[in-house]
């Protein structure tokens, strides 16, 4: 989120924000209200006097005050409530990791076993079987299906990753009243978010395990995260300019 005064001046007496037809954050002491925008030429939304939002960049929270600074306040201001990824946070970034195991677990295949059984006191011993070998032998060893494992992963992650879209997208629309333009943008998010995470999963899964090894599931993880987050900003990026192409 850009945020200017093209003025190069602070009017304590007059002062409003508006979006620009770039997405920037403006503050201008000669507009306060959609009609001087519309008067000056102005391709924008206007926002109001004063107002909180998400740096889309960081993640911190920005105060517009109305006298053209920015800092931390409780307000909120239509429009900007929301307008940071979903997947910008730690909470969506486990998500997608979690989805990206899940893959890579998958493109994995084989099975598992964490310790050398039972007869052997069940000491910790990490082996994979790549035969898919379902354990037992004198020894008790337990083996665990990769493929079953990550099917479950991705699911949870996958599960993870719509709940933070479906919040993003609740908390936009209420602060529009409705499915208004950004609440529009944080949808697209959404869809690119989940669209990206399991594209970049299978697609990192894959390449690891061209490597070898246990390359899969780091690969998987990767792809997850990075995945999630290009397709998150995609998603945004491509209803934004849906959004200028249909603006009247």
């Amino acid at each position: 989120m850009n945020r200017v005064d093209p003025t190069g001046a602070i009017d304590m007496d007059v002062d409003d924000w508006y979006e620009d037809g770039d997405g920037n954050i403006v503050y201008d002491q000669n507009i306060m209200s959609q009609g001087d925008l519309d008067a000056a030429g102005i391709q924008g939304t206007y926002l109001g006097e004063q107002g909180s939002g998400i740096d889309p960049s960081t993640g911190e929270s920005i105060s517009y005050n109305c006298d053209g600074t920015t800092s931390c306040s409780s307000f909120g201001l239509a429009g900007v409530t929301i307008t940071g990824s979903p997947s910008g946070n730690g909470l969506a970034t486990t998500s997608d990791g979690v989805g990206g195991l899940g893959a890579g677990m998958v493109a994995q295949g084989g099975s598992m076993r964490l310790t050398n059984g039972t007869a052997n006191g069940n000491a910790l011993s990490l082996k994979h079987y790549q035969s898919g070998w379902n354990g037992g032998s004198r020894a008790g060893i337990k083996t665990y299906q990769l493929g079953t494992a990550g099917k479950l992963a991705g699911k949870l992650g996958t599960a993870g990753t719509v709940g933070l879209g479906v919040y993003d997208i609740g908390t936009s629309a209420y602060s529009e009243g409705g499915f208004g333009t950004y609440t529009q943008r944080a949808t697209g998010r959404t869809l690119g978010s989940i669209g990206g995470g399991i594209a970049g999963a299978k697609t990192g899964a894959a390449v690891g395990v061209w490597f070898g090894g246990w390359g899969a599931i780091p690969g998987g993880i990767i792809g997850g995260i990075g995945g999630s987050f290009g397709g998150s900003w995609l998603g945004e990026q491509g209803t934004i300019q849906g959004q200028k192409l249909i603006k009247p």
